[in-house]
């Protein structure tokens, strides 16, 4: 439970190929559980474009387990210390994946793994 939040976070991003920024800031309000999607405003995209992603069962999965542990947050991933925001940086949680798993990486790693198997089908 303790790194319930930073795990999600980063399998999601690995799931998903979206870029870390986006993906922190994400909110419940973007996400329509029904029809599988998530639609992320123009406003926090780095590309200044609204970005509609369809969501993997696997995803909508993970969200829901999510959003059942939630305080009442508007965001999905928020912060361990304050539920009134999203995570800050992550650089914790990298560092942690880090040393336990002897591996150095990136989390543009994440994404750029997510395009090489999944994202161009």
């Amino acid at each position: 439970m303790k790194y319930s939040v930073g795990r999600d976070f980063l399998v999601f991003l690995l799931f998903s190929g979206m870029r870390f920024g986006e993906t922190r800031r994400l909110k419940w309000s973007y996400i329509d559980f029904k029809g599988k999607l998530l639609t992320v405003p123009r406003e926090v995209t780095k590309s200044d474009r609204e970005l509609e992603l369809p969501l993997s069962n696997f995803l909508v999965d993970l969200l829901n387990k999510r959003r059942l542990m939630q305080s009442g947050s508007e965001w999905v991933f928020q912060s361990t210390k304050n539920a009134n925001q999203h995570i800050s940086q992550g650089i914790g949680i990298i560092r942690e994946v880090r040393r336990r798993s002897g591996m150095y990486f990136t989390v543009h790693d994440l994404r750029r793994t997510f395009f090489m198997t999944m994202g161009e089908n």
